[in-house]
């Protein structure tokens, strides 16, 4: 078990930005989780916490990768609250396949039996179900709750949650005007809402340029990459500079 505590937090923190930082978006999830744990008030002190929600900006239930990796189990002997269980089967359920997609969600509707419904699992059950329910009128019901979101709450991060998980939905979706739609939602991201958090303009730009190099506009997804990296360098840089200022001082 993530043992409590400022101190705990703090190396969750620092191992969840250094697997983002490399790209291991996946592998990400676990101490993101044991972040929540962590947590001995239930609200993280910073962290790129969203109160509001009981959210980790930074970790939307979506990934660019098909990866060996899977997000890990929490044994059932481990205590942990039932929050974080529920996180943890969203954050699973993206990757489910076929075979195992009924079991998952029984143990989906279990979970939520014990846990009372908040905004911030609302978001993130609209999300996964967008992307991975295997009921298409399921899918389409989420996919239209998130694009509520996104004319509603526009220039905040929910929105580019809303979008990322569109996009992510409807390239998958394995239709063509589907696919087109998906990377015009991750466009959005791109050039209308890449100062909110530089690190999901890039997962965006990453998602629309495999499908735009597919399709044979590499070039068109070259320069959105391009966009991406170059906004991500300079917020990297500003935080450089602002904590030399602060160990000169």
């Amino acid at each position: 078990p993530v043992p409590t505590g400022p101190q705990s937090e703090d190396v969750c923190y620092g191992l969840l930005r250094g697997l983002l930082d490399s790209g291991r978006r996946v592998e990400a999830v676990e101490p993101a989780l044991g972040l929540y744990i962590a947590s001995d008030s239930g609200e993280l002190r910073d962290q790129g916490y969203e109160d509001t929600m009981g959210l980790i900006v930074v970790m939307p239930p979506v990934f660019n990768q098909d990866s060996e990796v899977q997000v890990p189990d929490i044994p059932s002997d481990v205590n942990v609250p039932d929050r974080v269980r529920l996180l943890q089967a969203y954050y699973r359920f993206v990757f489910v396949g076929a075979a195992e997609v009924e079991q998952e969600l029984a143990s989906l509707v279990e979970l939520k039996r014990g846990e009372a419904r908040d905004p911030g699992l609302v978001l993130m059950e609209q999300m996964v179900f967008a992307q991975a329910h295997p009921e298409a009128s399921k899918r389409a019901a989420a996919q239209a709750s998130l694009k509520r979101r996104a004319q509603t709450q526009q220039g905040t991060w929910t929105e580019v949650w809303s979008r990322l998980a569109l996009g992510a939905a409807l390239l998958r979706s394995g239709d063509q005007l589907d696919a087109e739609r998906g990377v015009i939602e991750l466009i959005h991201i791109v050039v209308r809402l890449h100062a909110i958090e530089p690190g999901l303009t890039l997962l965006a730009a990453e998602m629309a340029n495999g499908y735009l190099a597919e399709t044979g506009r590499s070039d068109w997804g070259a320069q959105l990459l391009r966009d991406a990296k170059m906004n991500l360098a300079g917020v990297n840089a500003t935080a450089s500079d602002m904590e030399i200022d602060i160990d000169g001082e």
